[in-house]
């Protein structure tokens, strides 16, 4: 499907919006998931490096981009918060 530039504007804004959304509900799943105090640290670092991988133009699946950075990072992130 070809698209004209407003309309290719519109739906790479739409796209965005979506992914954002997306990877904000993740955010407040797994910050509940690890009670609040141990998971919004870990949760931030990996909302964060997901969006990163985004920005890349990398398009990895987002639930489990998130879910390895979330596993990885558990430990870490808590330390440092």
């Amino acid at each position: 499907m070809q698209l004209g530039s407003f309309s290719n504007a519109v739906y790479t804004f739409c796209d965005w919006v979506a992914r954002l959304a997306y990877i904000n509900l993740l955010w407040i799943l797994f910050t509940l998931s690890g009670l609040v105090f141990f998971g919004f640290f870990p949760a931030t670092i990996a909302m964060l490096a997901t969006l990163r991988q985004f920005i890349r133009k990398n398009h990895p699946p987002v639930f489990q981009t998130f879910c390895h950075y979330y596993k990885k990072e558990f430990i870490n992130s808590n330390k440092l918060g």
